[in-house]
């Protein structure tokens, strides 16, 4: 089964309403579910720097290379490049990382949802796919991978999500190819939700039905912090900062010790170079502005004489309206979550709070 090392947060598999939260756009993900939708910062570049005390520990470099449309990326990096299309939604349409001879594409719903996921090498042969199933309360992936033996996929494992306000389960199945039987794990995780459906602590239940807590999590205006645990004791804490733009600035990592003492292990410094200042309230295009306000968001056309649609659809795919644009500031009302806005073969990602 493929490993999931590249995917960030923004859940596009499920309502956002359950997952909408009002300060930070990057929360920890629930354990157990995949995100398909790319939040990659607006920045030609970003400098990272990760140091502790004592000495700088690893400094390196990622440039995004954006379309015309900003429909796709190219991501270079010390460890290689990566090639990122979207579609006009928002949502991942593919990628690429030619140094891990990885080849993904992916398919969605009329609503929005994730429904396959295809993995090639760079030749083109088959590696694996997943398929999504979906109840009102509950998907289940399936996993299947290329037998080179028998020349066909074979059922590898599952793993089903059930979910409510309050928290999320998650199991994981092995198939078993000699017997044909799925194998029950007596073990399954949960994570816990706030009001605002933030994860606010991840653990497991054992074979006995017996609960640990290995992580927990804590929130603030700008950012999150993250404790992990062992029998219910942290051992590590990960302080995480954003900036108005969304985009992570500053990890601060420190290990625990059993007399109560924090040691820094590591501080991680992100310093952003953006094309155009650029901000989650106000981003700029040549002939548009698309920005947010309390109540909802504001596009102002600054071609004369132009009649331009607006198509507004949810972060899961799903249109919510199209508007003609031709006055030169027009006010949407929209309630709070992230939109994204197609306006003259661009997209524009914007949250409303």
């Amino acid at each position: 089964m493929k490993s999931f090392y590249f995917l960030f947060v923004c859940l596009v598999c499920f309502s956002t309403s359950l997952f909408a939260q009002e300060d930070i756009l990057n929360p920890p993900l629930p354990r157990g579910m995949w995100s398909f939708d790319y939040n990659y910062p607006k920045a030609s570049k970003v400098h990272c720097k990760r140091y502790n005390h004592f000495e700088i520990l690893q400094e390196w470099d990622k440039y995004y290379d954006y379309s015309k449309d900003s429909l796709s990326i190219t991501i270079r990096a010390p460890w290689g490049i990566q090639y990122v299309k979207y579609n006009l939604d928002g949502t991942m349409a593919s990628y690429s990382s030619p140094i891990n001879n990885l080849n993904d594409t992916y398919t969605y719903t009329e609503e929005g949802n994730i429904l396959k996921i295809e993995g090639k090498t760079n030749e083109g042969n088959d590696i694996y796919y997943n398929l999504f199933n979906y109840t009102n309360s509950s998907v289940t992936r399936t996993d299947y991978t290329y037998s080179k033996v028998y020349n066909k996929f074979l059922i590898t494992s599952r793993e089903i999500i059930e979910y409510n306000k309050d928290f999320i389960k998650s199991t994981i199945q092995s198939y078993n190819i000699d017997t044909d039987k799925w194998e029950n794990d007596q073990s399954y995780s949960v994570s816990k939700l706030d009001a605002y459906g933030r994860v606010i602590e991840g653990g497991w239940y054992d074979e006995k039905g017996e609960y640990h807590i290995d992580v927990q999590y804590s929130y603030t205006n700008n950012g999150y912090i993250e404790y992990s645990k062992s029998n219910g004791h942290n051992y590590a804490i990960r302080e995480f900062t954003f900036n108005n733009q969304d985009d992570l600035i500053k990890e601060v990592w420190y290990n625990w010790n059993e007399d109560g003492r924090k040691d820094l292990v590591s501080i991680t410094e992100y310093t952003y170079t953006y094309p155009n200042p650029t901000s989650n309230e106000n981003i700029k295009q040549q002939n548009y502005k698309v920005y947010s306000t309390e109540n909802g968001l504001v596009i102002e056309n600054n071609i004369r004489d132009s009649n331009i649609k607006a198509s507004i659809y949810a972060i899961t795919g799903q249109l919510l309206r199209t508007i003609s644009i031709s006055d030169n500031r027009t006010e949407i009302p929209l309630s709070s979550g992230i939109y994204i806005v197609v306006l003259d073969n661009q997209s524009y990602k914007v949250k409303v709070k």
